[in-house]
């Protein structure tokens, strides 16, 4: 199924430990089905990584 089909994805984000210095972790999912469309780590969060990543 591609993305454009779904009617609803939901976006989760978190922080994670890697190496002792945090990441935020964003996951587009299907809600679903749980499956990951997309997903990305970075060192920090902002609006324009947030803008990237939709």
């Amino acid at each position: 199924m591609a993305v454009g089909d779904l009617k609803k994805i939901a976006l989760d984000e978190t922080v994670v430990k890697v190496n002792g210095e945090r990441y935020w972790l964003v996951a587009a999912v299907d809600p679903d089905t749980n499956s990951i469309f997309h997903f990305r780590l970075d060192p920090s969060r902002n609006t324009a990584l947030t803008k990237m990543f939709l």
